[in-house]
């Protein structure tokens, strides 16, 4: 499976990831105001945004939302010789 990763998606990433650690979840409550949009725009597998909340989803292993943050990361690692 091809995942597309991108700048776009990774900062989308940082978004969840400061909305679940901080805020319930909740995007629109961010520091980064731009974060509902920046997670929308990013088209990322797996998760589903209601009111601002966004909800993480796990159907399989090989589409499941965390497999994308792993391959994220190895993408990550890649570009910077790390992997």
């Amino acid at each position: 499976q091809k995942w597309s990763i991108s700048s776009v998606k990774l900062e989308a990433l940082v978004c969840i990831r400061n909305a679940v650690i901080h805020n319930g979840g909740d995007l629109t409550k961010n520091l980064d105001k731009k974060s509902l949009e920046k997670v929308l725009n990013a088209d990322i597998p797996n998760i589903s945004i209601e009111e601002g909340v966004v909800t993480l989803h796990s159907p399989n292993h090989q589409d499941d939302f965390m497999e994308f943050v792993r391959q994220c990361f190895l993408a990550v690692c890649m570009y910077y010789g790390d992997g």
